[in-house]
């Protein structure tokens, strides 16, 4: 599948196309990694990216209404465990979270595949996401603003 065949679906439109066997989860976890890689050297929205997991998406469809469907899970408190959980701070950066949250249970029920971590404002107590420990997180509309101002520097990963 192409990224702009991909882009063209939201999730129950992509669990249609995996539940009726036209696209396999695996090109879905392939179109996913392609597009993070091409914008998020602008955006800045992504922490992680669960590189091994998405290279080992085969192409049977987890149970659940979301079967298949990647995903990428903020990063803040709602963790899967053996997985860091930073929180956007350089203070909990370090942390792995020890067992499943009730949300990451809830998503890997769904079907949905979580192919990584994005970023959050520190500890979530902001509207947005400009931390010292990722950097600025710019909108998908305009990588010279973020959600709630104009950019004043640029992403950390750029």
């Amino acid at each position: 599948m192409e990224l702009h065949e991909y882009a063209q679906y939201d999730g129950l439109g992509l669990a249609q196309l995996v539940s009726t066997g036209q696209v396999c989860p695996s090109e879905f976890a392939s179109c996913a990694v392609r597009a993070t890689e091409q914008v998020d050297g602008t955006l800045g929205a992504v922490v992680e990216v669960y590189g091994e997991r998405a290279a080992g998406v085969g192409d049977d469809a987890p149970s659940g209404p979301f079967g298949g469907v990647p995903t990428m899970v903020k990063d803040l408190f709602h963790g899967e465990a053996g997985q860091h959980c930073g929180n956007g701070s350089r203070l909990s950066a370090d942390w792995v979270v020890s067992l499943d949250t009730a949300f990451y249970d809830r998503i890997r029920r769904s079907g949905l595949v979580n192919l990584g971590r994005t970023t959050t404002s520190e500890f979530g107590i902001l509207g947005t996401t400009e931390t010292l420990a990722e950097g600025l997180t710019c909108t998908p509309w305009s990588a010279a603003h973020s959600a709630g101002v104009e950019a004043t520097r640029t992403p950390a990963s750029a």
